[in-house]
């Protein structure tokens, strides 16, 4: 016995409540003809005045590929881009999917087969969610890079520095190979803000950091542990080359006046700096604490200088 037909008015109302509604929907038949498309899946592919009710749905495909109106899909022809389009048509299995299209929009796609009698597919405009999710990424990402990069002198900070640290004494366990850290302090900082101005000091901070990513290697890295404090981790390093390192950015330094402070204006720093040796276990704690010391010890014995030591096990480890 044959289902009984649907009452007029009620298929009335529903084509008028499709044609309402603000998803694109179209309902392809089983022999890939198109059955129906409301006026919001026209709007979407921008048809214009091209009424595809009733035609093969090549037809559509066609014109869109035509057009430039369809989704970005890697078809370099005609016939590639329709075998893609049949393939979503076919599919075996309901599925989601999201298409952007070539003027940059996306549309979620929801394909529903209708037991023997073909497809459905309903089409929702997400280029703004799209658009708040991309946002939210290049958000995230600058809030990554100013986490790891200190705003002021464009080098690493303090936590991004102790990171790197702490991958390189995990190598330095990993290959046995020398590895130095040194701590840096300018001399005299406070002084030079009280008798030159903030403004004056945050130049010598970005003059001195740049002048220690220009001296270093690229396996090296430079923090600014905070203030006028600085640490450089150099892996695969011996204390002697790591002291001639520093001996060079302090002739850099006192070779290229600063003055844009003042006329002739130069500064000098101290530096601990520990060496510890391939076959030595130590933890990040322990070489920042020797490191300290040695700048320490820079500083009382008349500053504008770099003390040098290898790093002692503590007797309780």
């Amino acid at each position: 016995m044959p289902a009984p037909s649907m009452p007029l008015a009620v298929t009335d109302l529903l084509v008028g409540y499709l044609d309402a509604c603000q998803n694109g929907i179209t309902i392809i038949d089983a022999s890939d003809m198109i059955i129906y498309q409301n006026k919001a899946q026209a709007r979407m592919f921008s048809l214009g005045e091209q009424n595809m009710t009733g035609r093969p749905v090549d037809d559509l495909f066609t014109w869109l590929f035509a057009n430039q109106r369809g989704g970005i899909v890697d078809a370099p022809d005609l016939d590639s881009w329709l075998r893609h389009a049949h393939e979503k048509i076919h599919a075996a299995d309901p599925d989601s999917f999201e298409m952007c299209l070539q003027d940059g929009r996306w549309l979620l796609v929801t394909r529903q087969s209708a037991a023997q009698s073909g497809v459905i597919f309903i089409c929702t405009d997400i280029s703004e969610q799209k658009w708040l999710q991309t946002e939210l990424v290049r958000l995230h990402t600058k809030l990554e890079l100013l986490a790891q990069v200190d705003d002021l002198t464009g080098v690493a900070t303090r936590r991004h520095f102790m990171q790197q640290l702490t991958h390189e004494l995990a190598r330095l366990e990993r290959f046995q190979q020398p590895l130095c850290l040194v701590m840096i302090d300018l001399d005299l900082f406070k002084k030079i803000n009280d008798q030159y101005g903030h403004p004056a000091g945050d130049a010598v901070l970005r003059h001195f950091a740049g002048i220690l990513s220009s001296q270093i290697r690229a396996t090296d890295a430079v923090g600014r542990l905070g203030g006028e404090e600085f640490a450089i981790v150099m892996p695969a390093t011996a204390r002697k080359d790591a002291e001639g390192t520093l001996t060079r950015v302090r002739e850099f330094i006192a070779s290229h006046p600063l003055d844009q402070v003042a006329p002739g204006f130069c500064y000098t720093f101290s530096a601990g700096l520990i060496e510890a040796a391939g076959q030595t276990r130590c933890d990040e704690a322990g070489l920042l604490s020797q490191a300290d010391r040695a700048l320490y010890q820079a500083k009382s014995e008349g500053r504008n200088c770099t003390v040098s030591s290898s790093f002692e096990t503590p007797a309780d480890a």
